[in-house]
């Protein structure tokens, strides 16, 4: 089974895998969701094979937010 997480960055792709790969130790494959030129913003879905990789990016993620 597959588990996907889906977020917008403006940041480049490369970077925000090295970064959730280092902080939450968690496999994942990115996938271009879609771009909006206009905000300069782009979505990302994250899929997952494990749905505790997919928890643990999803937290670190909030936590980022806050």
């Amino acid at each position: 089974m597959r588990f996907g997480l889906k977020f917008s960055t403006s940041r480049p792709t490369d970077s925000v895998e090295r970064w959730l790969e280092r902080l939450c130790h968690a496999r994942f494959e990115i996938r271009l969701d879609g771009v909006d030129v206009e905000k300069g913003r782009k979505d990302l879905l994250l899929v997952f094979e494990d749905a505790t990789d997919r928890d643990r990016v999803k937290q670190a993620l909030k936590s980022r937010a806050a």
